[in-house]
């Protein structure tokens, strides 16, 4: 609650407050002792209404997170699989330019081949062997998207189930 709200909710509970008294009082300390009891209650008021608002939002923000940590553990198996698909992907383009590049390379050297033939082979290894790692990140890139965009379509449905409700 912001503080204009505030100052606006204790200037009308501090009107009802005082036109609650049927009577006149003369007496100016009494009227005083009043008023500062009047300012106390509206005080009380405002800071309860204040934190039943904090644990009204706060209960949804719990809701909310509960339901989404519940999608990510019906998901767990799904979001499992991706990142066991990336990460594989990644080993395989490690381990290709670690170990197996050197291995053809050697092996064409071996055979006594000319430094051209061999060079172009290895080009055309190397482009063709990093199309086909991109073409399987970038399907595991889309697998990994749809499970991410699938639980957030459910968080969404979810909260909008609520604010329906």
């Amino acid at each position: 609650m912001e503080q204009n709200e505030k100052q606006s909710l204790k200037n009308k509970i501090l009107e009802e407050l005082k036109y609650a008294d049927d009577f006149v009082i003369e007496d100016a300390e009494l009227l005083k002792k009043l008023s500062i009891k009047y300012e106390k209650v509206a005080d009380r008021l405002i800071e309860i209404v204040a934190k039943d608002a904090v644990r009204e939002n706060l209960k949804i923000l719990f809701e909310y997170e509960e339901h989404y940590l519940n999608l990510l553990k019906d998901h767990k198996e799904e979001i499992k699989f991706a990142s066991a698909l990336q990460e594989d992907l990644r080993k395989e383009r490690a381990k290709f330019f670690a170990e197996t590049l050197k291995e053809v390379s050697n092996t064409l050297q071996e055979t006594k081949l000319d430094a051209k033939v061999t060079s172009s082979w290895i080009v055309d290894l190397v482009k063709s062997y990093t199309k086909s790692l991109d073409l399987s990140s970038d399907m595991a890139k889309e697998e990994t998207l749809d499970i991410i965009g699938n639980i957030k379509q459910k968080a969404k449905e979810t909260v909008n189930d609520e604010n329906v409700n």
